[in-house]
């Protein structure tokens, strides 16, 4: 292999241990925001006993289809304001 063939596959293979890296590090914020919320949850609504986990299940599935019906109006209302 050829002096610059050799360069282009180190660039080749350091570019995707670095895209690697940043995979790894958008699911460390991703996974972080998702414990966040939880607790903003639990905050939120007063929960003291974080025993009775399974109950705050059942009230998230209750609530799950409002949710994403609140989040779609407010992303077409979002949309509607940068037109």
């Amino acid at each position: 292999m050829s002096k610059q063939g050799k360069k282009a596959l180190e660039r080749k293979l350091a570019m995707e241990e670095k895209i690697k890296e940043m995979e790894e590090k958008v699911k460390q914020y991703e996974e972080r925001a998702e414990r966040e919320l939880g607790k903003y949850i639990i905050k939120q609504w007063g929960v003291k006993d974080t025993d009775d986990s399974e109950t705050l299940f059942e009230i998230i599935d209750l609530l799950k289809d409002e949710a994403k019906k609140i989040l779609k109006d407010k992303s077409g209302d979002m949309g509607k304001s940068e037109e």
